[in-house]
Protein backbone atom coordinates (compact mmCIF):
# COMPACT_ATOMS: atom_id res chain seq x y z
CA UNK A 1 0.00 0.00 0.00
CA UNK A 2 2.90 2.43 0.89
CA UNK A 3 4.48 1.86 -2.51
CA UNK A 4 1.34 2.38 -4.30
CA UNK A 5 1.15 5.82 -2.88
CA UNK A 6 4.30 6.34 -3.41
CA UNK A 7 3.93 6.05 -7.26
CA UNK A 8 0.63 7.89 -7.49
CA UNK A 9 2.83 10.74 -5.40
CA UNK A 10 5.64 10.08 -8.34
CA UNK A 11 3.06 10.00 -11.27
CA UNK A 12 0.77 13.14 -9.48
CA UNK A 13 4.36 14.95 -9.73
CA UNK A 14 5.79 14.09 -13.39
CA UNK A 15 1.92 14.82 -14.59
CA UNK A 16 2.68 18.28 -12.78
CA UNK A 17 5.53 18.68 -14.80
CA UNK A 18 4.35 17.87 -18.37
CA UNK A 19 1.02 19.79 -17.74
CA UNK A 20 3.31 23.15 -16.86
CA UNK A 21 4.96 22.38 -20.30
CA UNK A 22 1.88 21.82 -21.73
CA UNK A 23 -0.05 24.98 -20.74
CA UNK A 24 2.83 26.90 -21.62
CA UNK A 25 2.72 25.72 -25.06
CA UNK A 26 -1.28 25.80 -25.14
CA UNK A 27 -2.10 29.25 -23.61
CA UNK A 28 1.25 31.44 -23.75
CA UNK A 29 0.98 32.16 -27.84
CA UNK A 30 -3.51 31.87 -27.82
CA UNK A 31 -4.84 31.22 -31.06
CA UNK A 32 -8.49 33.24 -30.57
CA UNK A 33 -10.08 29.68 -32.97
CA UNK A 34 -9.26 27.28 -30.35
CA UNK A 35 -8.13 28.81 -27.36
CA UNK A 36 -9.30 27.46 -23.65
CA UNK A 37 -11.90 30.50 -23.68
CA UNK A 38 -13.15 29.58 -27.14
CA UNK A 39 -13.63 26.21 -26.72
CA UNK A 40 -15.53 26.75 -23.20
CA UNK A 41 -17.66 29.31 -24.34
CA UNK A 42 -18.29 27.48 -28.06
CA UNK A 43 -16.77 29.96 -30.38
CA UNK A 44 -14.15 28.25 -31.64
CA UNK A 45 -13.45 27.61 -34.80
CA UNK A 46 -13.97 24.21 -37.08
CA UNK A 47 -12.70 21.76 -36.67
CA UNK A 48 -11.47 22.40 -33.35
CA UNK A 49 -14.97 22.96 -31.72
CA UNK A 50 -16.10 19.51 -32.92
CA UNK A 51 -14.18 18.04 -29.92
CA UNK A 52 -16.79 18.60 -27.39
CA UNK A 53 -16.14 16.00 -24.67
CA UNK A 54 -13.43 18.39 -22.27
CA UNK A 55 -15.98 21.72 -22.69
CA UNK A 56 -18.89 19.81 -22.04
CA UNK A 57 -17.45 18.30 -18.88
CA UNK A 58 -16.17 21.91 -17.78
CA UNK A 59 -19.56 23.42 -18.43
CA UNK A 60 -21.55 20.45 -16.35
CA UNK A 61 -18.49 21.30 -13.08
CA UNK A 62 -19.44 24.36 -13.48
CA UNK A 63 -23.23 24.25 -13.31
CA UNK A 64 -23.14 22.14 -10.37
CA UNK A 65 -20.33 23.99 -8.06
CA UNK A 66 -22.20 26.54 -5.90
CA UNK A 67 -21.94 30.13 -7.09
CA UNK A 68 -20.03 31.17 -3.84
CA UNK A 69 -16.90 29.31 -4.48
CA UNK A 70 -17.00 30.30 -8.44
CA UNK A 71 -17.00 34.13 -6.61
CA UNK A 72 -14.14 32.80 -4.33
CA UNK A 73 -11.41 31.62 -6.60
CA UNK A 74 -12.54 34.52 -9.70
CA UNK A 75 -11.58 36.83 -7.15
CA UNK A 76 -8.49 35.56 -6.46
CA UNK A 77 -6.46 37.67 -7.67
CA UNK A 78 -7.99 40.61 -5.87
CA UNK A 79 -6.79 38.63 -2.73
CA UNK A 80 -3.07 38.53 -3.10
CA UNK A 81 -0.65 41.09 -2.82
CA UNK A 82 1.81 39.99 -4.89
CA UNK A 83 -0.22 40.26 -7.94
CA UNK A 84 1.27 36.58 -9.24
CA UNK A 85 -1.86 35.59 -10.36
CA UNK A 86 -2.09 38.71 -12.65
CA UNK A 87 1.12 38.39 -14.55
CA UNK A 88 0.49 34.41 -15.01
CA UNK A 89 -3.29 35.72 -16.77
CA UNK A 90 -1.36 38.07 -19.05
CA UNK A 91 1.16 35.97 -19.80
CA UNK A 92 -1.73 32.94 -20.24
CA UNK A 93 -3.93 35.60 -21.79
CA UNK A 94 -6.20 34.49 -19.40
CA UNK A 95 -9.25 36.50 -18.18
CA UNK A 96 -8.46 36.47 -14.55
CA UNK A 97 -11.94 37.22 -13.63
CA UNK A 98 -12.44 33.72 -15.35
CA UNK A 99 -9.89 31.46 -12.64
CA UNK A 100 -12.61 28.92 -11.64
CA UNK A 101 -12.53 27.67 -15.17
CA UNK A 102 -8.99 27.49 -16.09
CA UNK A 103 -8.71 25.88 -13.03
CA UNK A 104 -11.32 23.17 -13.65
CA UNK A 105 -9.45 22.72 -17.03
CA UNK A 106 -5.90 22.20 -15.48
CA UNK A 107 -7.62 19.63 -12.94
CA UNK A 108 -8.99 17.57 -15.45
CA UNK A 109 -5.71 17.75 -17.49
CA UNK A 110 -3.60 16.81 -14.61
CA UNK A 111 -6.18 13.79 -14.03
CA UNK A 112 -5.93 12.75 -17.35
CA UNK A 113 -2.28 12.33 -17.31
CA UNK A 114 -2.08 10.68 -14.16
CA UNK A 115 -4.61 8.29 -15.84
CA UNK A 116 -2.46 7.87 -18.63
CA UNK A 117 0.46 7.00 -16.42
CA UNK A 118 -1.92 4.17 -15.06
CA UNK A 119 -3.48 3.18 -18.18
CA UNK A 120 0.26 2.33 -19.20
CA UNK A 121 1.61 0.58 -16.60
CA UNK A 122 -1.28 -1.66 -16.83
CA UNK A 123 -0.28 -2.03 -20.69
CA UNK A 124 3.39 -3.16 -19.74
CA UNK A 125 2.41 -5.58 -17.58
CA UNK A 126 -0.08 -6.74 -20.21
CA UNK A 127 2.45 -7.01 -22.68
CA UNK A 128 5.86 -7.73 -20.83
CA UNK A 129 7.34 -10.10 -17.96
CA UNK A 130 9.33 -7.42 -16.46
CA UNK A 131 10.68 -7.12 -13.17
CA UNK A 132 7.95 -5.06 -11.10
CA UNK A 133 10.45 -2.18 -10.96
CA UNK A 134 10.28 -1.75 -14.43
CA UNK A 135 5.97 -1.75 -14.91
CA UNK A 136 6.40 1.29 -12.14
CA UNK A 137 8.81 3.27 -13.56
CA UNK A 138 8.29 3.30 -16.97
CA UNK A 139 5.38 5.47 -16.93
CA UNK A 140 7.32 8.38 -15.47
CA UNK A 141 9.21 7.94 -18.30
CA UNK A 142 6.33 7.98 -20.87
CA UNK A 143 5.12 10.95 -19.27
CA UNK A 144 8.72 12.58 -19.55
CA UNK A 145 9.06 11.71 -22.97
CA UNK A 146 5.78 13.68 -23.78
CA UNK A 147 7.31 16.60 -23.18
CA UNK A 148 9.80 16.34 -26.49
CA UNK A 149 6.94 16.63 -28.66
CA UNK A 150 5.34 20.31 -27.24
CA UNK A 151 9.21 21.63 -27.83
CA UNK A 152 7.65 23.13 -31.15
CA UNK A 153 4.26 24.48 -31.96
CA UNK A 154 1.30 24.06 -30.17
CA UNK A 155 -0.64 22.47 -27.77
CA UNK A 156 -4.71 22.51 -27.26
CA UNK A 157 -7.56 21.39 -24.70
CA UNK A 158 -8.55 18.58 -25.67
CA UNK A 159 -5.03 16.65 -25.63
CA UNK A 160 -4.08 15.23 -22.87
CA UNK A 161 -7.89 13.62 -22.59
CA UNK A 162 -6.44 11.88 -26.11
CA UNK A 163 -3.74 10.29 -24.64
CA UNK A 164 -5.63 9.14 -22.15
CA UNK A 165 -8.32 7.29 -24.30
CA UNK A 166 -6.07 6.33 -26.56
CA UNK A 167 -4.09 4.38 -23.78
CA UNK A 168 -6.93 3.11 -21.51
CA UNK A 169 -8.62 1.65 -25.07
CA UNK A 170 -5.45 0.11 -25.55
CA UNK A 171 -5.51 -1.46 -22.42
CA UNK A 172 -9.45 -2.83 -22.69
CA UNK A 173 -8.71 -4.30 -25.87
CA UNK A 174 -5.48 -5.70 -25.13
CA UNK A 175 -7.41 -6.91 -21.40
CA UNK A 176 -11.14 -8.20 -23.65
CA UNK A 177 -12.89 -5.61 -21.29
CA UNK A 178 -15.38 -5.26 -23.95
CA UNK A 179 -18.01 -4.02 -21.62
CA UNK A 180 -15.80 -1.07 -20.25
CA UNK A 181 -14.39 -0.63 -23.73
CA UNK A 182 -17.41 0.66 -25.40
CA UNK A 183 -18.45 3.13 -22.68
CA UNK A 184 -14.54 4.52 -23.14
CA UNK A 185 -15.07 3.96 -26.94
CA UNK A 186 -18.06 6.87 -27.17
CA UNK A 187 -16.51 8.98 -24.77
CA UNK A 188 -13.05 9.08 -27.56
CA UNK A 189 -15.38 9.70 -30.46
CA UNK A 190 -16.63 12.75 -27.78
CA UNK A 191 -13.35 13.73 -27.30
CA UNK A 192 -12.18 13.68 -31.14
CA UNK A 193 -12.84 12.46 -34.36
CA UNK A 194 -9.16 10.26 -34.37
CA UNK A 195 -10.51 7.91 -32.04
CA UNK A 196 -11.22 5.63 -34.47
CA UNK A 197 -7.80 4.16 -34.15
CA UNK A 198 -9.04 2.52 -31.39
CA UNK A 199 -11.50 0.99 -33.86
CA UNK A 200 -8.62 -0.43 -35.90
CA UNK A 201 -6.41 -1.26 -33.30
CA UNK A 202 -9.62 -3.64 -32.03
CA UNK A 203 -9.72 -4.98 -35.46
CA UNK A 204 -5.88 -5.83 -35.36
CA UNK A 205 -6.12 -7.08 -31.87
CA UNK A 206 -8.73 -9.68 -32.90
CA UNK A 207 -7.74 -10.45 -36.72
CA UNK A 208 -8.33 -14.41 -36.70
CA UNK A 209 -8.77 -15.01 -32.80
CA UNK A 210 -12.72 -13.62 -32.76
CA UNK A 211 -14.79 -15.11 -34.84
CA UNK A 212 -15.53 -13.69 -38.50
CA UNK A 213 -19.42 -12.85 -37.85
CA UNK A 214 -18.61 -11.30 -34.35
CA UNK A 215 -16.20 -9.77 -35.66
CA UNK A 216 -18.05 -8.06 -38.23
CA UNK A 217 -20.61 -7.67 -35.64
CA UNK A 218 -18.51 -5.58 -33.35
CA UNK A 219 -16.71 -3.47 -35.86
CA UNK A 220 -20.03 -2.60 -37.33
CA UNK A 221 -21.51 -1.37 -33.93
CA UNK A 222 -18.17 1.10 -33.27
CA UNK A 223 -18.42 2.05 -36.90
CA UNK A 224 -22.22 3.24 -36.48
CA UNK A 225 -21.20 5.27 -33.00
CA UNK A 226 -18.77 6.91 -34.13
CA UNK A 227 -20.70 7.70 -37.60
CA UNK A 228 -23.79 8.47 -35.93
CA UNK A 229 -22.02 10.81 -33.06
CA UNK A 230 -19.66 12.70 -35.59
CA UNK A 231 -22.22 13.63 -37.85
CA UNK A 232 -24.05 15.05 -35.31
CA UNK A 233 -21.44 16.97 -33.61
CA UNK A 234 -20.73 18.18 -37.11
CA UNK A 235 -24.52 19.06 -38.04
CA UNK A 236 -24.94 21.09 -34.30
CA UNK A 237 -21.80 23.34 -35.55
CA UNK A 238 -22.66 23.50 -39.21
CA UNK A 239 -23.07 27.14 -38.64
CA UNK A 240 -19.47 27.83 -36.65
CA UNK A 241 -16.91 29.74 -38.70
CA UNK A 242 -13.99 28.21 -39.81
CA UNK A 243 -13.94 24.84 -42.45
CA UNK A 244 -14.39 21.08 -41.98
CA UNK A 245 -10.88 20.61 -42.26
CA UNK A 246 -7.96 22.93 -42.98
CA UNK A 247 -5.48 21.76 -45.93
CA UNK A 248 -1.80 22.59 -44.94
CA UNK A 249 -0.31 20.32 -47.79
CA UNK A 250 1.01 23.01 -49.74
CA UNK A 251 2.07 25.17 -46.41
CA UNK A 252 4.20 21.50 -45.34
CA UNK A 253 5.59 21.17 -48.88
CA UNK A 254 6.69 24.66 -49.56
CA UNK A 255 6.97 26.74 -46.25
CA UNK A 256 8.30 24.83 -43.98
CA UNK A 257 11.06 26.29 -42.23
CA UNK A 258 14.06 24.46 -42.00
CA UNK A 259 13.59 24.77 -37.90
CA UNK A 260 10.46 23.00 -37.91
CA UNK A 261 12.33 20.27 -40.72
CA UNK A 262 15.12 19.48 -37.83
CA UNK A 263 12.71 19.12 -35.39
CA UNK A 264 11.02 16.35 -36.71
CA UNK A 265 14.00 14.70 -37.81
CA UNK A 266 14.65 14.75 -34.44
CA UNK A 267 11.44 13.42 -33.04
CA UNK A 268 11.77 10.28 -35.66
CA UNK A 269 15.58 9.96 -34.34
CA UNK A 270 14.69 10.14 -31.06
CA UNK A 271 11.96 7.37 -31.50
CA UNK A 272 12.33 5.94 -34.93
CA UNK A 273 15.98 4.17 -33.96
CA UNK A 274 14.17 2.73 -30.59
CA UNK A 275 11.77 1.30 -32.26
CA UNK A 276 13.90 0.08 -35.17
CA UNK A 277 16.12 -1.86 -32.39
CA UNK A 278 13.16 -3.24 -30.63
CA UNK A 279 10.69 -4.25 -33.02
CA UNK A 280 11.26 -8.09 -33.19
CA UNK A 281 11.16 -8.15 -29.54
CA UNK A 282 8.12 -6.31 -29.17
CA UNK A 283 4.88 -8.25 -29.48
CA UNK A 284 2.83 -8.35 -32.81
CA UNK A 285 -0.03 -6.55 -31.91
CA UNK A 286 2.25 -3.66 -31.52
CA UNK A 287 4.09 -3.62 -34.54
CA UNK A 288 0.62 -4.37 -36.18
CA UNK A 289 -0.91 -1.49 -34.85
CA UNK A 290 1.88 0.45 -35.33
CA UNK A 291 1.67 -0.15 -38.88
CA UNK A 292 -2.03 0.15 -39.40
CA UNK A 293 -2.16 3.48 -37.16
CA UNK A 294 0.76 5.54 -39.21
CA UNK A 295 -1.09 4.42 -42.38
CA UNK A 296 -4.07 6.56 -41.37
CA UNK A 297 -1.94 9.25 -39.31
CA UNK A 298 0.76 9.99 -41.84
CA UNK A 299 -1.96 11.16 -44.91
CA UNK A 300 -4.35 12.76 -42.38
CA UNK A 301 -1.06 14.98 -40.72
CA UNK A 302 0.57 15.52 -44.40
CA UNK A 303 -2.41 16.81 -45.33
CA UNK A 304 -4.39 18.52 -42.27
CA UNK A 305 -2.00 19.45 -40.07
CA UNK A 306 1.15 21.97 -39.52
CA UNK A 307 4.23 19.94 -40.21
CA UNK A 308 5.92 21.04 -37.18
CA UNK A 309 2.59 19.90 -34.76
CA UNK A 310 3.99 16.46 -34.11
CA UNK A 311 1.37 16.92 -30.93
CA UNK A 312 -1.28 15.77 -34.08
CA UNK A 313 0.20 12.16 -33.79
CA UNK A 314 -0.45 12.13 -30.11
CA UNK A 315 -2.68 8.98 -31.10
CA UNK A 316 -0.04 6.69 -31.87
CA UNK A 317 2.39 7.59 -28.57
CA UNK A 318 1.27 5.15 -26.78
CA UNK A 319 1.55 2.26 -29.26
CA UNK A 320 5.31 3.95 -29.50
CA UNK A 321 6.34 4.20 -26.47
CA UNK A 322 5.03 0.23 -26.03
CA UNK A 323 7.58 -0.45 -28.70
CA UNK A 324 10.07 1.36 -27.32
CA UNK A 325 10.04 -0.29 -23.87
CA UNK A 326 12.40 -3.30 -24.94
CA UNK A 327 15.02 -1.07 -25.82
CA UNK A 328 14.78 0.80 -22.60
CA UNK A 329 14.79 -1.97 -20.56
CA UNK A 330 17.77 -2.99 -21.94
CA UNK A 331 19.65 0.31 -21.51
CA UNK A 332 18.83 -0.32 -17.98
CA UNK A 333 20.32 -3.69 -17.91
CA UNK A 334 23.52 -2.76 -20.03
CA UNK A 335 24.07 -0.01 -17.41
CA UNK A 336 23.97 -2.37 -14.55
CA UNK A 337 26.08 -5.08 -16.38
CA UNK A 338 28.94 -1.98 -16.49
Amino acid sequence: MKKAFVFLFLYALTAGIVLYAFTMRAEAEPDFRHSYAAMIDGTAYRPYVYRTLVPNIVRAIKQITPDAVKVRVNSLHLKQHTGRITRTCEMLGWDETRMFTYLVILLIHWACLIGFAFSMKGLIKALYDLPAFFYDFLPIIALLLLTLGLAYGMSIIYDPSTLLFMALGLLLIVKRRYALFYPVLLLAILNKETAFLLIVFFAVHEFRVMRPGKLAMHLAAQSVAFIAIQGLIKWHFSGSPGEVARYHLMDNLLRSSNISLAYIAFIFVVFGLPIRNSWRSAPVFLRRSFIAGMVFLIPGWLLFCRLAEVRDLLEIYPVVFLLIVPFITNLFAAKSEV
